[in-house]
């Protein structure tokens, strides 16, 4: 069958053409997006994904930085421990309730290495890139320390970039909140107390923000041809049948 045959047979049924386009895209639309009718919008499904992260220096009033003493070691400590209480309702639920999801829906992983020697170690944010794009889940936050240093670093997997930005920066205050709550509760003297600081800008995107649209226009293209080829197969058995029965009916006769 030539490209004319197919164009002739398709200008034929133009009409099953049409309602099967209309229903080609319901289709796509319907797998791509999720619809809300309170108030109407559409929006992306999992395939989208936006990625944030930034790091956090645990450190004195008085900064160390520089300084060789105890004062750091116990920092150091401070900071181990400050990435294993991610994990815990005084972080996770202040970042579910900025996200406007449950909970539970918020991934964590906490990540606590052991001392490494420096030739052995990879870059961070490849490693914690890839373990994010492994997991399934929306939200997902990993906070992770090494051994020995001062610093945390939080990343963040949602839906969008400004979602993953704002799961780091809520996961920031909210941990900066617990640590000064706490210091009051013991009554720690200011001037002994550590603070969070942030080492540069928290960086943040969506990695594929068209990927919905893209995947909608493939889904869409492939449901209607199947829905055109079923129903022009399902006509031409329909005609051949009627034609054998009018056949025999004539013989019959």
């Amino acid at each position: 069958m030539t490209l004319y045959d197919v164009g002739r047979r398709l200008w034929e049924e133009r009409i099953a053409a049409i309602a099967c386009a209309v229903l080609a895209v319901v289709v796509a639309i319907v797998a791509t997006f999720h619809i809300s009718f309170s108030p109407p919008s559409l929006k992306p499904r999992a395939l989208q994904m936006g990625t944030a992260g930034t790091t956090l220096l645990v450190d004195g009033r008085h900064s160390s930085l520089g300084a060789v003493n105890s004062k750091s070691s116990r920092l150091a400590s401070l900071a181990g421990d400050y990435t294993e209480l991610t994990n815990s309702q005084p972080i996770i639920g202040p970042v579910a309730h900025a996200l406007g999801v449950d909970p539970a829906a918020v991934g964590v992983q906490v990540q606590i290495t052991s001392a490494v020697p420096l030739a052995q170690q990879q870059p961070l944010e490849p490693q914690v890139g890839t373990e994010i794009l492994a997991t399934r889940r929306r939200y997902y936050l990993v906070a992770r320390n090494d051994a020995g240093s001062q610093t945390i670093e939080f990343f963040a997997q949602a839906p969008t970039g400004r979602q993953a930005v704002l799961m780091v920066t809520t996961a920031t205050r909210a941990l900066r909140r617990m640590i000064a709550t706490e210091a009051r509760q013991a009554k720690v003297p200011r001037s002994q107390q550590a603070v969070i600081r942030t080492i540069g800008d928290v960086s943040g995107g969506t990695l594929n923000s068209h990927v919905s649209e893209e995947a909608a226009v493939l889904i869409a293209v492939l449901a209607w041809a199947l829905a055109m080829t079923a129903f022009i197969t399902i006509k031409d058995q329909a005609q051949r049948s009627a034609l054998r029965r009018t056949t025999a009916e004539l013989r019959g006769t």
